[in-house]
């Protein structure tokens, strides 16, 4: 196979990996948000079907992370891929408030308009994209720090953060917290997530293909 062959079919691969990454997020938002999951009784099929969907998107976040990292860990940093990501934030947060000060389902209040809507990456109102701008000023930083690792100083990296921010808070719920893991929603989970895309990108990973 030509390496532009190639090339196309591990974007194609990627792209297939953000299609269905997206379709688990809103599978999350609608079992949560939608009060599917509120709704469901203890013990019956219903109750755990749809918790056993929840448990398999829940690594939908975890996937948008690891593309990125394997992107990011070889491209330069450009400024105005910052402000295009604020911006777009920036104009869905005030669009959709004042959407739905127009359709009278929310009061307009400048107020909640500059303190909730206008910087929304300030206040965190959409954590994915606060932690991920973060994420995006710290990869030239990353890629120069992961660079200077060989592969075996890499590996351990991962081993070690892993233990630390999966393993023993998966043992020991209550050690996340002082981790600052919060359940994978923290810029310190997608720092992790990044390290291992990076190493994915720099050394690949071997999987005999049986079938």
């Amino acid at each position: 196979m030509s390496n532009t062959a190639l090339k196309n079919t591990r974007n194609t691969n990627i792209e297939l990996l953000r299609v269905i990454s997206m379709l688990m997020i809103v599978t999350l938002h609608y079992m949560y948000q939608g009060g599917v999951l509120e709704a469901l009784h203890f013990g019956d099929v219903n109750f755990a079907l749809s918790w056993l969907i929840e448990s398999f998107c829940y690594v939908s976040v975890n996937c948008y992370v690891l593309i990125s990292g394997y992107f990011l860990c070889k491209s330069s940093f450009k400024l105005r891929k910052v402000i295009d990501i604020i911006v777009e934030v920036v104009f869905y947060s005030v669009g959709i408030y004042l959407l739905f000060c127009a359709l009278g389902v929310e009061a307009f209040s400048i107020t909640g308009l500059v303190t909730g809507y206008l910087f929304p990456i300030i206040h965190g109102e959409y954590w994915f994209a606060t932690v991920y701008v973060v994420l995006y000023l710290l990869s030239p930083y990353l890629n120069k720090w992961l660079q200077a690792l060989d592969k075996k100083e890499h590996q351990k990296l991962i081993a070690l953060m892993a233990l630390v921010f999966s393993i023993i808070p998966s043992v020991f719920f209550f050690a996340g917290e002082n981790l600052g893991v919060s359940s994978g929603y923290s810029l310190i989970w997608f720092i992790f997530i990044y390290i291992v895309s990076a190493y994915i990108r720099l050394y690949g990973i071997k999987i005999k293909n049986i079938y």
